[in-house]
């Protein structure tokens, strides 16, 4: 009873990501979190960017911040093969807004289900 235990990962390295997100390479929906706050002049350098995919228990928390300061595009291989393959659908509240930054800061095309757009 009560909350399971989460098995989760947080990190900026992109093969530690890969090797996580491998146990979900069958897997076709997940949950995400996708928080961009662009910094005083722009959008980059981002003051805060993080992913947050999940299925199930697992969870998957990568810092994009350490990535962008030295590569504003794209996004880290794993991770953006992983959220573009056409495949998959991220599910969240609210993230139509940054799925357009996806779309246009990392011209990353991901399939999102937002759920508070109606």
């Amino acid at each position: 009873y009560g909350v399971p235990k989460l098995e989760a990962l947080k990190t900026s390295n992109d093969t530690e990501a890969a090797a996580f997100l491998a146990e979900w390479s069958s897997a076709k929906n997940f949950g995400v979190l996708l928080q961009l706050v662009p910094g005083n002049r722009g959008f980059f350098p981002l003051r805060v960017g993080l992913v947050g995919i999940s299925r199930g228990t697992r969870v998957l928390l990568f810092d994009l911040k350490p990535h962008l300061r030295e590569n504003p595009r794209p996004l880290p291989r794993h991770l953006g093969s992983f959220l573009a393959n056409e495949s998959r659908t991220f599910f969240g509240l609210g993230i139509q807004g940054s799925a357009g930054h996806w779309a246009f800061e990392f011209d990353a095309v991901v399939r999102f289900v937002d759920y508070k757009v109606r």
